[in-house]
């Protein structure tokens, strides 16, 4: 199994990484692709992935940070040295109008359009956070020369999950999908079997049947075995499926 998005490099899960990983393993979950926040996680992310094979690592600014700070060229230049360390992608970007967030979208904006630029001048896919913003997104990705890439943790309608298609992106679903939510259910079983992905987003995002626990990248299979169901197909083939299309989406190479 393959983990579309993750924070290890957080400090809830970044102390017991060694556990946290083995315990992913004895899980089935082999895979855990790093999704990056901001410049002082990316050291910690590049580390696991020498650390430990089969963990790989998406650098960028959050909007939450560039809605924060803006990103000026010194953030960006930071940023186009820490992809040349082995990054496989840039992310997580994108824009997020909640209630925090909303009136910097301009901030947001640019630098999202700044580091998509970046990421189409490498070659490289790209993982999008997108909050109540999927119109703007697109709009903005419309625009641009683009190397597609995941759209995490999707939670918008099967219309505008279409249209990221039609871009070349793939789908992620989190545990999001465990709650009652008929519209991202019906999208779950819509998207194409070769664009379909599944993350945790640990430590953040826990399902609620896992009560307090720490949610971690070893409780992947219940995200896949609700997304089985969904679709009514074997969980062990939605386990393969995902697991290759991450690989392919994010362009690993067999070692």
């Amino acid at each position: 199994m393959f983990d579309s998005h993750c924070h290890l490099h957080d400090d809830a899960l970044f102390a017991d990484a060694k556990v946290v990983i083995d315990s992913a393993r004895q899980a089935g979950v082999t895979k855990l692709l790093l999704a990056g926040v901001e410049q002082s996680g990316w050291s910690r992310q590049r580390a696991l992935s020498e650390d430990y094979s089969g963990v790989y690592c998406a650098l960028g600014w959050h909007p939450w940070m560039a809605a924060e700070r803006g990103l000026d060229r010194e953030q960006l230049g930071a940023l186009e040295a820490a992809l040349a360390d082995g990054a496989i992608a840039v992310g997580e970007i994108g824009l997020d109008k909640s209630a925090r967030y909303a009136d910097r979208l301009a901030e947001q904006a640019q630098g999202f359009a700044d580091q998509l630029d970046i990421a189409a001048a490498r070659g490289l896919p790209v993982v999008l956070h997108v909050v109540r913003a999927h119109g703007e997104v697109l709009a903005l990705l419309g625009k641009r020369a683009s190397s597609g890439g995941i759209v995490h943790s999707f939670a918008g309608s099967t219309e505008i999950a279409r249209r990221y298609l039609d871009l070349g992106f793939a789908i992620s679903f989190s545990a999001a999908i465990c709650s009652d939510r008929p519209q991202l259910q019906a999208v779950a079983r819509f998207v194409p079997d070769d664009r379909l992905l599944v993350e945790t987003d640990a430590p953040f995002q826990r399902p609620r049947s896992l009560g307090q626990q720490r949610y971690e990248p070893r409780h992947l299979p219940v995200v896949i075995e609700k997304l089985a169901k969904l679709r009514n197909s074997p969980v062990a083939w939605i386990a393969q499926t995902t697991a290759a299309n991450s690989i392919k989406t994010l362009r690993i190479r067999s070692s």
